[in-house]
């Protein structure tokens, strides 16, 4: 009689894991889809982010060569003395640099 109580318990016991087994396998599953769906949409709002830095970024660099170009255009003479300036500066720079190495 002991004998077969013990042999419904294990059964019981058996019976109760597989469930258990069961429901842990379904919670990873959903757990696993939860997060898998949460880094998907985390990825899709990254990317959305990025676009707009991006096209942020080239709008402003267009505004600046647009302004840029409009100096120059409206004084030539005044940006070629700088840009003779400038190179002039670097050039002595640059060779000063190169002259004391040797």
């Amino acid at each position: 009689m002991a004998d077969r109580d013990t042999k419904d318990e294990l059964a019981q016991l058996r019976q109760g894991l597989d469930e258990v087994r069961g429901s842990v396998a379904s919670l990873v599953a959903r757990f696993g889809e939860d997060a898998a769906d949460a880094g998907g949409r985390g990825l899709q709002q990254a990317r959305r982010a990025a676009g707009e830095v991006a096209r942020n970024v080239a709008d402003q660099a267009g505004n600046g060569v647009t302004a840029l170009r409009g100096g120059i255009e409206g004084q030539p003479l005044a940006s070629m003395a700088v840009a003779f300036l400038v190179g002039s500066s670097l050039g002595t720079l640059l060779a000063a640099g190169f002259g004391s190495r040797r």
